[in-house]
């Protein structure tokens, strides 16, 4: 790892250290966690302690504007949760929110200084044809210019094509599950439904909390490209810090694990959140998730390789060999698509490290 990776790693895990930081310090840590997408969360930090004072001014100033700025986007996203709920209020369907956007509705820590760049939800396969045709009624279109990468996203992954409003310019994504068709672990997201918790808006609900934790890991382990390691890992340590202080939530996590099939994920996420963010999770838990143990050599070069990926846009240059690590992360044996040559078939490969 950098110097500004590690950096970056002990304001966040120790957020106090902040406030002897040099202008210098300051100059690589910004870049960094702006490049990472925690600058958020830094400054949200900041807020929080109430640092400020102990900061350089020009440092303060900049750090006030993120917040403000996370504050009214999350403002922002918690409309659009209404207006997606108002749309589809004529419809009998369960709304479970995702990711950015269950976060802020649920008023949890992982949605500090968070920026949400849309709106995820989660709805029943069988109710697609309905919510599509209901959302497009209030405004929301497919965002997808390219009919074979549209009909990409609808036959081979766990959603519909990206959805924009026609007016407010946001995105909206609608699941049907949080794993692509074409995953060979497959989740039965009617499990998903049957526990979700729902909030104070009427039709809306968040997953539970150990689902929550393991969408969170599948997310990164399963459909993405690496590409912002880092803050998803922190929203796993976020997550378990939080919901740990329940009663129970351990054995609850490891048994969803078993029953949706997705310990490999979770071990991932929970060995690497424990290794970088120093998570408070028991030895016992990562043995009862990983169950058969791995082989030492591969995993330690697999967590090499993410750790090497936790900055993927920095101005130093070890850029060629992170977008090195993250193509080898990402890499999956092409399956015979009639879609193969569409350019989401090359940005949406699956994983194949568990």
């Amino acid at each position: 790892m950098q110097l500004s990776d590690q950096l970056l790693l002990k304001s966040l895990r120790n957020p106090e250290i902040m406030a002897s930081l040099s202008l210098s310090d300051w100059d690589e840590l910004l870049v960094v966690a702006r490049a990472t997408e925690m600058l958020g969360r830094l400054a949200a930090n900041a807020e929080r302690l109430g640092l400020y004072g102990d900061i350089p001014e020009r440092i303060e100033s900049h750090l006030r504007d993120v917040y403000l700025y996370a504050v009214h986007n999350q403002a922002t996203t918690r409309w659009e949760i209404d207006r997606v709920r108002n749309a589809l209020s004529r419809i009998d369907t369960p709304i479970v929110l995702l990711k950015g956007a269950a976060y802020v509705a649920a008023e949890l820590h992982a949605a500090e200084g968070r920026i949400c760049t849309d709106t995820d939800i989660l709805v029943p396969a069988e109710k697609l044809q309905e919510v599509e045709i209901a959302l497009n009624e209030h405004g929301w279109e497919i965002d997808e210019h390219n009919p074979r990468d549209a009909e990409y996203y609808r036959r081979w992954l766990q959603e519909l094509p990206p959805l924009r409003h026609r007016e407010r310019n946001t995105i909206l994504d609608v699941h049907h599950n949080i794993l692509p068709r074409i995953d060979r672990l497959h989740v039965d997201s009617s499990l998903l439904f049957e526990q979700a918790l729902p909030l104070s808006q009427i039709g809306i609900s968040v997953l539970a909390p150990p689902d929550m934790v393991l969408h969170s890991a599948a997310h990164l382990f399963r459909t993405t490209d690496f590409s912002n390691t880092l803050r998803d890992l922190s929203d796993i340590d976020s997550l378990v810090r939080q919901f740990a202080q329940t009663d129970g939530f351990w054995e609850g996590l490891v048994a969803r694990a078993t029953e949706l099939r997705l310990r490999a994920p979770c071990a991932h996420g929970i060995r690497l959140s424990r290794m970088l963010f120093e998570t408070p999770i028991p030895p016992s838990v990562y043995e009862m998730v990983a169950g058969k143990k791995r082989r030492a050599t591969t995993t330690r070069l697999f967590d090499a390789m993410v750790r090497r990926t936790l900055v993927p846009r920095y101005s130093d240059k070890s850029d060629n060999f992170r977008v090195l690590y993250r193509a080898v992360l990402s890499y999956c044996p092409p399956p015979r698509l009639s879609v193969l040559s569409t350019p989401l078939f090359w940005t949406k490969r699956l994983p194949r490290w568990s």
